[in-house]
């Protein structure tokens, strides 16, 4: 069983009523954003499809809030937010007014930095490194590539200059292929940057997700099952 962060004095969490709180499940989280991802990458580029990667996206989040234990006030915040992406794609998709499409788009990615600061704040409480501090933390990756989609997104849809060099209307499916072939290094060349935002962001992304490989990942998986000492947690 994974069991999720020890209190202080190395029992189990507890809420008020003394019960014993389940593990926190960032395996299902993780499944979750693989599908988000999929929805994303491969529906065809349509509004009505936009409002199916932002339902399947909030759904995820709102998953991931609830998993990292956050405060009613957060989630009922993040509850708001997906709401009124989901009006505004859902209205984007009637009336097909180009000019609010960097709204949800803009949301989306709030969303998800919103969401990621949770898991963070959410794994520092683990007393043990073990499989869900490794989840968590491959939740945090997948989660990056997320971001920046969503990024590229909005910038595509309020910039003149198109975001990539090949494409001039670069559809959400190019976004989400560009962003992890960045955070992941890979560069194929079949999409390059088109303009000094698109290259500052992929800068930005590629240093992201090599830096949080080779320290964050590389040292959470050298110090498996090993507990965290008070100086780290402080930190």
């Amino acid at each position: 069983m994974i069991k999720g962060p020890l209190s202080e004095n190395g029992q189990q969490e507890k809420d008020q009523r003394g019960h014993v709180l389940p593990p926190d499940n960032y395996g299902l989280v993780l499944i979750f954003i693989i599908i988000s991802i999929i929805l994303t990458a491969t529906l065809p580029e349509s509004p009505w499809a936009l409002v199916i990667d932002v339902v399947a996206l909030g759904i995820t989040l709102l998953f991931a809030l609830r998993t990292s234990r956050e405060q009613v006030r957060t989630i009922r915040i993040g509850i708001a937010g997906l709401t009124a992406s989901i009006v505004i794609v859902i209205i984007y998709a009637f009336v097909g007014i180009a000019q609010l499409r960097w709204v949800p788009e803009m949301i989306c990615a709030l969303l998800i930095a919103f969401t990621t600061i949770a898991i963070v704040r959410r794994l520092l409480t683990y007393q043990v490194i073990n499989v869900a501090t490794v989840l968590g933390a491959l939740c945090i990756y997948l989660l990056f590539g997320l971001f920046f989609t969503y990024l590229y997104a909005t910038a595509g849809s309020l910039i003149p200059v198109p975001v990539f060099a090949e494409v001039k209307q670069a559809p959400l499916s190019d976004y989400v292929y560009f962003s992890y072939i960045t955070l992941t290094t890979v560069g194929y060349g079949d999409l390059t940057p088109g303009g000094g935002l698109t290259r500052s962001l992929a800068v930005v992304e590629a240093l992201t997700g090599q830096l949080y490989l080779v320290t964050i990942l590389a040292l959470l998986v050298s110090k498996f099952g090993m507990a965290r000492t008070r100086s780290d947690r402080d930190n």
